[in-house]
């Protein structure tokens, strides 16, 4: 066997040893907060049972609240 045909086998081997051993799924936590860092034209915080007003920057939006941006035409 050559050196070089040695060598892409031993290559190719370690790879695959390696690929086997990484888990087959990977998780986050789901977010739970959130906060504003910059406002730019129309954006409001609309928490659960409560109506929409302007978000301010640096606010902490929490689990449970929607950021709404962008006009909104009627």
């Amino acid at each position: 066997m050559h050196i070089q045909s040695r060598f892409i086998l031993t290559i190719a081997s370690l790879a695959l040893a390696l690929a086997s051993g990484l888990p087959n799924e990977v998780s986050a936590d789901e977010l739970k907060q959130a906060k504003v860092t910059q406002v730019i034209q129309d954006v409001r915080v609309v928490p659960s049972n409560a109506s929409a007003r302007p978000a301010a920057v640096n606010e902490d939006v929490h689990q449970g609240t929607a950021v709404q941006t962008g006009v909104q035409y009627l």
